[in-house]
Formats: C-alpha cells, sequence, structure tokens
C-alpha cells in the first residue's frame, strides 16, 4: 500500500474503522457513515493534485456497489465538489466516463449547458473522446 492509498485509509477509517474493508458493501453501513465515505473518496478522486491520491480515489470508488452510488452520487457530489471549478469537474468525469457511463453522460449535459467556458470545453472535449473510444 502506498501513501496516498494509506492516507486514504486512515481518513475512512476515522469515519468508521471496518468501513475501508466494506466499501463493496458499503450500502449497508449507516446512511451518515457511508455518505461521509463517500464524500472522502471523491475528495480523493476529484478534488486532490496527487495522481497517488486521485488513483486512489478511483480504486476505492469503484469498489462501492453501483446500484448505491446511482441513488447517492448526486447529492454527494453537489455537497463536496465544485463543478465550476474545471480540475473538479474533469475529474468527476474521468471518475465516471467507464465506470458509470450514465452518470457521465448526465455530467457532461451539465457541462455542456454551463455558462462557463472552461467547463463547457471540459464536457465537449470528454463526450468527444469518449465516442471516439467506443
Amino acid at each position: 500500500m502506498n501513501i496516498h492509498e494509506n492516507r486514504l485509509r486512515r481518513s475512512v477509517e476515522a469515519v468508521s474503522s471496518d468501513a475501508r474493508q466494506m466499501l463493496d458493501r458499503l450500502d449497508t453501513l449507516q446512511p451518515d457513515v457511508s455518505l461521509h465515505v463517500l464524500q472522502i473518496i471523491l475528495g480523493f478522486a476529484c478534488t486532490a493534485q496527487h495522481a497517488g491520491s486521485i488513483r486512489a480515489g478511483r480504486t476505492a470508488f469503484e469498489k462501492i456497489p453501483q446500484k448505491w452510488l446511482a441513488t447517492h452520487l448526486q447529492e454527494v457530489v453537489g455537497r463536496s465538489l465544485d463543478l465550476a471549478d474545471e480540475w473538479n469537474y474533469r475529474r468527476l468525469l474521468e471518475l465516471l466516463v467507464n465506470f458509470m457511463p450514465d452518470m457521465f453522460n448526465m455530467y457532461v449535459n451539465v457541462g455542456l449547458s454551463s455558462d462557463s467556458i472552461e467547463i463547457f470545453e471540459v464536457a465537449k472535449d470528454l463526450r468527444a473522446r469518449n465516442r471516439s473510444e467506443q
């Protein structure tokens, strides 16, 4: 386990000592615990500046049950990420593109309707890149 994975582990375990081992069953934890863990993971995956932290967050995110994520992701994104920030927005789309394509498309549409030219360009770029890879 590298330094970034250790930081993520410590952050998640500060919320609940068994949460890290239960990412694949995050939906079985108390709602306040599971939502807080998701918020931490999104922070690593979308707001962190170091590639190692971003990878640690993405790896943890992909362990969470998709059905639970589909229900709760918008709520946690809304209160923990600044989607007007190009970095946060780009990292979120990169996180979702292969793992949750429906959510990816929804957030691309958010960017395409943004007043921010930077956010619009990120949405356009990642949508085009995703289409060319399919």
